[in-house]
Formats: structure tokens, C-alpha cells, sequence
């Protein structure tokens, strides 16, 4: 697998098109890429983006459908895409905002701010709570004990009863 990160400038959107890093292109190969190069983004509708392979100069660009692409997904300038090389000039495509967070769905996909992906409204105070009083997020805050069912006291028992020990957790003594 062949992988490349291309964050993206202003001069790159630009431009409306995408430069394929020079070193990849050595490292991969240049026989393995032929038009058209075809994006597999992570989500979104279509599932697949065919681009036209360009050489100049500077080296090889994706264009031609490059701009409508980026329109599709709301890419702009401080946006992260990860490539990863699949085969026959096909790309696997993870996007992140600038934030760092993968992009979940094109922009013509959100139709509810605030909503799931089955359109269940967050109940966002009772989750922030949730959240910061969990352990994983600092918040200090401890899990509820488990209760112990009657099936999982007997085993308890029972292996405590095989290491030597009584069911109430004492040893049991050498009889004579």
C-alpha cells in the first residue's frame, strides 16, 4: 500500500486543481497511473470520482472534476486529504476538516444540524454530562458497579472454593 497527505492552500483551490506529490509518483511508479484516476471517498453519493491524470512541468494533476469534487464535499483551504494507493489508478480518499475530524458526508447530505445519522435529535447537556464524567475523559467520575448475577456469584464461589479458600474468601485449614 502507497499512501500520500496533500493539505490543502489557498493556492491550491485556486488553481482547481490537485498536485500529486512528485515523490510519490517515483516511489509508486508512474506506469501504475492512467486516466482516469478514480477517488473512493469514505462516504458520500457518488461512490466513486473520476479525475483526468495531467503532466506538466511541475508534475502530475488531478483536474478536470477536481473543482466539482471539492464543491461536493465543501473542501477548503486548511483541509487534509489522505490518499492511499489501492491499484489500477484507484485511490481510497479519507478527508479531514482543519480540524483535524475525518469528514463524515458531503455537504449536500446534512440535512438535520444537531441530528444522528438516523436523524435522532442529541440530547447534548445529558451527553456533555455523560462525557466529562467519565474516567476516559478526566472527569473523575466512576462507573456504576456491575450487578452481580446469580450464575456469575457461583462461579465466583466456585473458583474461590478450588484456590483453597472458603466461600466467604478465608482459608480453609489442614484437618487432621
Amino acid at each position: 500500500m502507497a499512501y500520500f497527505l496533500k493539505h490543502l492552500t489557498e493556492e491550491t483551490m485556486a488553481l482547481k486543481k490537485l498536485l500529486i506529490p512528485p515523490e510519490f509518483i517515483r516511489n509508486c511508479g508512474r506506469v501504475n497511473l492512467t486516466n482516469p484516476v478514480v477517488l473512493e471517498p469514505t462516504v458520500g453519493d457518488p461512490p466513486e470520482v473520476e479525475l483526468e491524470l495531467y503532466e506538466d512541468a511541475r508534475g502530475f494533476w488531478l483536474r478536470n472534476g477536481w473543482q466539482e469534487f471539492a464543491d461536493r464535499y465543501s473542501l477548503n483551504h486548511g483541509n487534509y486529504l489522505l490518499f492511499e494507493y489501492k491499484s489500477f489508478s484507484r485511490f481510497k480518499l479519507v478527508m479531514f476538516g482543519a480540524n483535524g475530524v475525518d469528514v463524515m458526508c458531503p455537504a449536500s447530505s446534512f440535512h438535520n444540524v444537531g441530528s444522528n445519522r438516523n436523524n435522532q435529535e442529541f440530547p447534548d447537556a445529558e451527553r456533555e454530562e455523560e462525557i466529562r464524567g467519565s474516567p476516559v475523559a478526566g472527569g473523575g467520575g466512576r462507573q456504576p458497579a456491575r450487578p452481580r448475577s446469580a450464575e456469575n456469584a457461583k462461579q465466583k464461589t466456585f473458583m474461590a472454593t478450588r484456590k483453597g479458600r472458603t466461600a466467604d474468601g478465608g482459608r480453609r485449614g489442614k484437618r487432621s
